[in-house]
């Protein structure tokens, strides 16, 4: 109810980040770590969409420093959108930790664990892809003992997976999806799926044969008893 009341009053939506600064040995009020916090906080604030940053620098800076002084937090808010924005940050960021390799420099926070997920969930959907057609054909060829007859039901099962494609994303701006997470489900369960009805409709059609009809009647009793 809060956040409803929020939304329709207007205010603006706001996704907190954090730089966390980290050394071993090293303690926030050395010199040379003073410089690593200025690095970040110097190349996060001239980024647009950084706003409201937070340094611990200075007596008003302790609280965003570690109770034993090893590790510090620079905070900023992104506006909203804040996904989208968050990628040319996280390159700025890791530039900063590639010029000071000594310390442990990263970005946590909502925008950048959510980019961070839809990258992993991408490549996942890619290697899924490379592997599951010709794992599962592969498979098929073994158990048919013949490649056309092993294609039919992959290549059923992937038309149903494309239409799935389609209809997904016809209705995507009218119901809200899991983007990358379900392109992986629908592959993944659609293959597989497909797969096993395409077989129990073979299997249905063979024991119509072995049951003394022919082919094309046994192919319509298998049509119509496999729904």
């Amino acid at each position: 109810m809060a956040e409803q009341i929020l939304l329709s009053a207007g205010f603006p939506e706001y996704t907190g980040e954090s730089v966390l600064i980290q050394h071993p040995s090293m303690r926030a009020t050395d010199p040379d770590f003073q410089a690593v916090v200025g690095d970040v906080a110097g190349t996060l604030g001239r980024l647009p969409n950084v706003q409201n940053l937070q340094a611990p620098v200075g007596p008003e800076g302790q609280a965003l420093v570690s109770q034993d002084g090893h590790a510090a937090l620079v905070q900023f808010q992104l506006p909203e959108d804040a996904k989208a924005k968050v990628p040319p940050i996280l390159e700025q960021v890791a530039a900063i930790q590639r010029a000071h390799p000594g310390y442990s420099i990263a970005e946590l926070g909502g925008a950048s664990a959510a980019h961070e997920l839809d990258e992993t969930l991408l490549q996942d959907f890619k290697r899924a892809e490379q592997l599951t057609i010709p794992v599962t054909l592969l498979i098929l060829v073994v158990a048919f003992g013949a490649l056309v007859a092993a294609s039919i039901p992959v290549v059923l099962a992937f038309t149903a997976v494309l239409a799935t494609f389609g209809l997904v994303a016809l209705l995507s701006p009218l119901v809200p999806t899991a983007g990358q997470v379900t392109q992986v489900v629908v592959l993944l369960i659609g293959m597989a799926v497909g797969v096993d009805y395409c077989l129990f409709y073979l299997r249905r059609e063979r024991e119509e044969v072995a049951a003394g009809r022919d082919h094309s009647s046994a192919l319509r009793v298998a049509a119509a008893t496999s729904g």
